[in-house]
């Protein structure tokens, strides 16, 4: 993208000649209508019902003619947003002179050099990748980067190539209307609307609403009817697609790192073209003046992006502005959320403020949900036998998912299943037995027995067409299913299970989030307790108040175990032969801080892996918890001192976390994706997790789903499960007592011998490294 400069003349703006870095703060142009939903009409001077842009916004300061006019001080639920103004009072705003601006030649020389090298773009794709699918389509959502996708690729692509637009039912009012617009202003084009069979609100009973971890929605409600739509125009129920979408990188630090052609990231059928990912939002809105463009009306009104009307991503004041424009419609979904919640509130207004605010969209299970199920209880009979109970099987169901699963199960068995009430048996023939690594395949059609509701997602997923949903059960053609198990392959099973799951643990506390007195653990300070030990209570090297902050430290990092005085661990010990600022201890203590640490796994879980995050939308994420200021600042200080006095976000080479300071102050953190260096600190983190967990087995699929009674390597290091599942695999021929995977026939099982060795045992095989 290029980087731009002011045009206090026009009142735009002009690109430059260069290009520019990723920019988190994405410029829009402002109307009439935000001004006046934001009482600025009090404040300055402009026509109410002037239809051209009045000025522009990046985030929350708005500009005129380059100079900052006004901010956005305070977004609160129950209030108006407050705005300050800067700029003298009646300053007057006049509106963008935009033929000016779209006719400078500098604009005009560079949008064409841009435009062009899309379109070449586009060609070349289409000429690689076409050939290679059954059908190419161009995705359609209403917003600003499709409109703009949709105009090039028209001018670009065959006509024979369609256009789709997947209706999900929580559609922003007037996105209809754009496709409509776009239907008659591209006539030459097939326009193919693709749309779930089942209630966006019955969805949302059945699976409970959609979190940040649990964004079900995404492939309910508009990949899986997007990919059964297409395979049955297409008319092969294996088909392959190549979309072209308006997906940015500019978006976010995530979308930065993409390749413009991705396969597989959507659905297992599916390659996503993305001829936009190096655009900015100045150029698209460039594009959309200069070829007079609609724009959706949400814009009008300050709506950054176009999407759902109650979205878990979302912030609050896009939530509030949303809540304002389309009261009725937004309602709908929030009664929803209210009857999905079990939580007990007090007064309906407390219920209002976490609904609006978003406490509902931080769930990683069903625990907080009226619904909430625990997995099928599982026992092995003495006649080899094994057998799922659970009150919710369905035993139609049951027959239906044990036609996926291969009857010849790894031991050459032939499987028999008889179905009771909420009991399902599962027993071999005579002499032989069910091995016990494939449970996990029966378990997952137990899940499904449970809670299949013919919702689409493991019909897109197969790659042969055996999976059928016909009024909300699944048909399986059993002479056409090849037994990939690539419809069991959804963490825990199933993505309606997984989302309303009750994980049989309690919900992340913060209790303890601030209990470092801002400070945070330093590598002297290892050093300073392997030198007095017992004795360390009584140092005089550190102050009275750092004393208690490293002994809890100590204790979650796993450098001194609970309970027994300030005695270090065989943990402790590796730091003395290897010193205190060995990577393979830091990454071994950044496992157990991830799954004992309030304040760490809070951390992880808020940013992702390649989450770019200052320290006040860190401190607004645990306003939105509750938490006052002097816990918020003492627990981000807290985390910042860890981070910056130790390897984990070192300048050179960080583990985990990448530091951007401002002189000797650090003003955002970057979670970094980043394979452990150190074999044996993998596997400690490995036995931290199981031993948080209370478990010996774990499928790797399932990991780094937002199970919260442990973190797994995939969240606190940013690992692919593919990767996991290779490095596990040399863990377990390099450390074969301690480790034993089951990687066959579609299970994906890690068994770590916890019954027999101890954290202390894996310690003791660390290595310089």
């Amino acid at each position: 993208m290029y980087a731009y400069d002011w045009d206090p003349v026009t009142g735009g703006y002009v690109l430059v000649p260069h290009t520019a870095a990723f920019v988190s703060a994405e410029l829009r142009p402002v109307y009439a209508e935000e001004l006046m939903a934001l009482g600025l009409n009090n404040e300055f001077v402009f026509d109410a019902s002037e239809k051209r842009p009045l000025c522009w916004a990046r985030q929350t300061v708005y500009l005129s003619r380059g100079e900052e006019i006004a901010r956005v001080a305070e977004v609160v639920h129950d209030k108006p947003i407050k705005v300050i103004r800067v700029a003298p009072k009646k300053t007057v705003l006049q509106p963008i002179d935009m033929p000016s601006m779209l006719a400078n030649p500098r604009n005009v020389q560079l949008m064409d050099a841009l435009i062009s090298a899309t379109q070449r773009r586009l060609k070349e794709i289409y000429a690689e990748y076409a050939a290679q699918h059954d059908l190419t389509y161009i995705a359609f959502s209403g917003g600003k980067d499709s409109a703009v996708l949709l105009d090039l690729c028209h001018r670009t692509l065959p006509f024979t190539v369609p256009v789709v637009f997947s209706e999900t039912g929580m559609d922003l009012p007037g996105t209809k209307e754009m496709w409509e617009d776009a239907r008659h202003r591209y006539p030459e084009r097939t326009f193919i609307l693709a749309r779930s069979g089942r209630e966006a609100l019955r969805d949302w009973e059945d699976f409970g609403p959609p979190s940040q971890k649990l964004r079900w929605c995404c492939t309910i409600r508009k990949s899986a009817p997007t990919i059964l739509r297409l395979r049955e125009i297409v008319g092969k129920p294996n088909a392959r697609f190549l979309a072209f979408v308006g997906v940015r990188g500019e978006e976010s630090t995530r979308r930065a790192t993409y390749d413009d052609v991705t396969a597989g990231a959507k659905s297992s059928s599916q390659t996503n073209a993305m001829p936009l990912l190096g655009w900015g939002a100045h150029e698209i809105f460039l594009y959309l003046f200069r070829n007079n463009l609609p724009l959706h009306p949400a814009y009008r009104y300050g709506v950054p992006r176009v999407g759902c009307l109650v979205c878990p991503m979302a912030t609050l004041r896009q939530t509030l502005t949303l809540r304002r424009i389309f009261p009725d419609e937004t309602r709908r979904f929030e009664a929803a959320i209210a009857h999905a919640l079990e939580h007990p509130f007090p007064t309906d207004a407390e219920r209002e403020r976490y609904i609006i605010e978003g406490g509902w969209r931080t769930r990683s299970s069903g625990q907080s949900l009226r619904q909430a199920l625990e997995p099928p209880e599982i026992k092995r009979e003495a006649d080899g036998s094994i057998s799922f109970a659970s009150p919710a099987l369905d035993s139609e169901r049951c027959q239906e998912w044990l036609k996926t699963i291969d009857k010849r199960l790894t031991d050459g068995s032939i499987l028999q299943a008889k179905i009771e009430s909420d009991l399902v048996r599962l027993s071999p023939e005579p002499g032989h037995t069910i091995e016990r690594k494939s449970e996990m395949a029966l378990k997952s059609v137990a899940i499904k027995a449970m809670v299949c509701v013919g919702c689409g997602a493991c019909a897109a997923e197969c790659p042969v067409g055996a999976i059928v949903c016909v009024d909300g059960r699944v048909r399986i053609d059993a002479a056409r299913c090849t037994h990939c198990l690539r419809c069991h392959a959804w963490q825990n099973a199933c993505v309606r299970f997984h989302s309303i799951r009750y994980s049989g643990g309690t919900s992340m506390t913060l209790k303890g989030i601030n209990k470092y007195a801002t400070f945070g653990l330093k590598p002297e300070w290892i050093q300073i307790l392997l030198e007095t030990r017992e004795t360390f209570s009584s140092t005089t090297r550190l102050g009275p108040k750092m004393i208690p902050a490293a002994k809890a430290w100590f204790r979650e990092a796993g450098l001194i175990a609970a309970g027994t005085g300030v005695v270090p661990t065989v943990l402790a010990e590796m730091a003395e032969r290897f010193g205190v600022e060995a990577p393979g201890l830091w990454e071994a203590m950044w496992m157990a801080l991830a799954n004992r640490s309030a304040l760490v796994r809070w951390y992880i879980s808020v940013a992702p892996a390649g989450q770019r995050l200052t320290q006040e939308e860190l401190r607004a994420k645990l306003e939105d918890e509750g938490l006052s200021v002097a816990s918020q600042r003492g627990a981000i200080t807290s985390l910042c001192s860890l981070l910056k006095s130790s390897p984990l976000g070192a300048e050179r080479a960080p583990l985990t976390v990448v530091l951007t300071r401002k002189g000797s102050t650090i003003t955002a953190l970057t979670r970094v994706a980043r394979e452990p260096q150190s074999d044996w600190a993998l596997l400690f983190g490995l036995y931290v997790m199981a031993e948080t967990a209370n478990r010996q087995s774990f499928a790797i699929s399932t990991l780094g789903g937002g199970e919260q009674t442990f973190v797994s390597p995939l969240e606190a290091f940013g690992m692919s499960p593919q990767a996991l599942l290779e490095r596990c695999r040399r863990l377990a021929a390099r450390y074969g007592a301690f480790i034993q995977c089951s990687f066959t026939r579609g299970l994906d099982e890690i068994t770590l011998r916890t019954k027999e060795k101890t954290l202390d045992d894996v310690a003791a095989l660390a290595e310089a490294n």
